[in-house]
């Protein structure tokens, strides 16, 4: 049983689980619905005091692994239903909240998480995206979280060097453009901009636009390209990955 709360700390409803894996919402009264409840997201109160604090919230796909998340000291929440089931009376919540969206492994939970992602960025400071990889089809963050090495360090390393910025140009991705056909036209735009040139015992990459021409080491190369994404598309499910 995971209890919603709703600002104050107050009982909103419950989300039950059943065997093998069934959920079902239930009223304080007891009734099996959310008719005339306010729908409020997972952990709202510790939500908003993340956002208080200006800490990263996570949005992942079930109540569970959001209380995981807790015992690793993140701020972590969910909505009633699972994978893009949003609601509009959810976006005030994220006001100035600094938001990474975790979706589980599967078709479902990317296509519900990229919903969830571009309703956010309307609302929120910043919403960023990851991956995590290694997971299993259909496994989340609870997945990840048993595998053996992985911890809170190494998922720190994570969300500083994998997670990417939520932009306009993934919002139309999510609605229209081939994985594939993204990432032959990004390494199209790449070798028309940039290329690899010796220099000495060094290897530099030139840069080169109609006012001039720059060398560039690999970290300033990869600075000029931090918001840029491409596809691992290796596995069943497209996977954005730093370009």
């Amino acid at each position: 049983r995971y209890r919603y709360k709703n600002k104050e700390g107050k009982h909103a409803f419950d989300v039950v689980r059943f065997e093998p894996k069934a959920f079902r919402p239930q009223r304080p009264d007891g009734k099996w619905t959310l008719e005339g409840v306010e729908r409020v997201p997972y952990r709202l109160p510790e939500l908003l005091e993340g956002i208080k604090e200006s800490r990263d919230i996570f949005i992942l796909e079930g109540e569970k692994d959001c209380d995981n998340a807790e015992k690793f000291g993140l701020v972590a929440t969910t909505f009633s239903g699972g994978a893009g089931k949003w609601h509009k009376e959810y976006s005030k919540w994220f006001q100035g909240a600094k938001v990474i969206c975790l979706p589980d492994n599967d078709d479902a939970g990317i296509k519900g998480m990229e919903k969830i992602a571009s309703e956010l960025a309307k609302i929120a400071e910043s919403v960023r995206w990851l991956d995590l990889p290694g997971i299993p089809e259909k496994g989340d963050f609870s997945d990840w979280l048993n595998k053996k090495g992985n911890n809170f360090e190494k998922f720190k390393t994570l969300v500083t060097g994998s997670s990417l910025q939520w932009t306009s140009s993934m919002d139309d991705l999510a609605e229209s453009l081939d994985p594939e056909d993204f990432n032959v036209e990004l390494l199209e735009e790449l070798n028309q901009k940039y290329a690899i040139v010796p220099a000495g015992n060094k290897t530099l990459i030139l840069e080169e636009s109609d006012e001039e021409i720059r060398f560039l080491t690999k970290p300033d190369f990869n600075l000029a390209l931090e918001n840029k994404f491409a596809f691992d598309t290796s596995g069943k499910y497209p996977k954005r990955i730093l370009a």
